[in-house]
């Protein structure tokens, strides 16, 4: 249920969000990637590859197109050396906000197209699937 619900939430991002608002390069995955890390701080690839919509058989692919474009970097884990922590790079905490920043304004744009009395009960109902997402996560 709680992946139905982060997948709908993308797939709504993704058809409001306009083109000028994408990072040129990364794909829906990419950018949760980049989303995640930059909540976190840092990341490893198994964690990553446990988000809804990312194919865990990929995830080391996409993550080296994001070392390779600059946005992370990856390291052997410190406490555990079979591990790999993933950072942003500068460019990646830029690349981060400005896609966060776009989803905002993209879902702004969308929950204006709300009939103004019912907005707050759209919002409630969101905000309800969010807190259950987040504890299932």
């Amino acid at each position: 249920m709680a992946q139905s619900v982060r997948l709908a939430v993308v797939v709504l991002e993704d058809a409001y969000r306009p083109a000028t608002f994408c990072v040129p390069a990364l794909t829906h995955p990419t950018t949760e990637m980049l989303r995640l890390i930059a909540e976190r701080g840092a990341a490893t690839t198994s964690s990553l590859a446990l988000i809804p919509g990312i194919d865990p058989s990929t995830a080391s692919r996409d993550l080296a197109g994001l070392e390779h474009s600059g946005l992370i970097t990856r390291k052997k884990g410190s406490e555990d050396g079979r591990q790999t922590d993933i950072r942003l790079t500068p460019r990646g905490r830029r690349a981060a906000e400005a896609v966060t920043k776009d989803a905002t304004v993209a879902f702004a744009a969308l929950i204006d197209r709300v009939p103004r009395g019912d907005r707050q009960r759209v919002t409630d109902a969101l905000e309800t699937l969010a807190l259950l997402v987040d504890g299932a996560g």
